[in-house]
């Protein structure tokens, strides 16, 4: 049985993540290209979190064969939440949205 519950607490912190993405970083003390390279960082470190949650959802969906080995069913959040990351347009938002999981 599917927990549907666990799975929609976790569509929701990836959107919430996504969202974080259109933050901008400030700083009187850094030059620009500082702040470029610090943005930069801070948006990996999101990915790679949206990134684990997202492979937390396809395990959810998954079930154990006889061997304890995953039989992953049709889902494949993982991928396409590096799809996502990967090609964005600023232009566009950077927002997450309920129908997108």
């Amino acid at each position: 049985m599917k927990k549907d519950w666990i799975c929609d607490y976790l569509k929701k912190y990836i959107n919430q993540i996504r969202d974080m993405r259109k933050y901008t970083i400030k700083s009187d003390d850094m030059d620009e290209e500082s702040l470029y390279y610090l943005q930069e960082g801070y948006r990996e470190g999101l990915c790679a979190a949206a990134m684990m949650l997202a492979d937390e959802l396809d395990a959810e969906y998954s079930d154990l064969n006889e061997d304890g080995d995953r039989i992953y069913e049709e889902t494949d959040y993982l991928n396409e939440e590096e799809q996502w990351w990967h090609t964005h347009n600023d232009e566009q938002g950077d927002i997450g949205s309920d129908e997108r999981l």
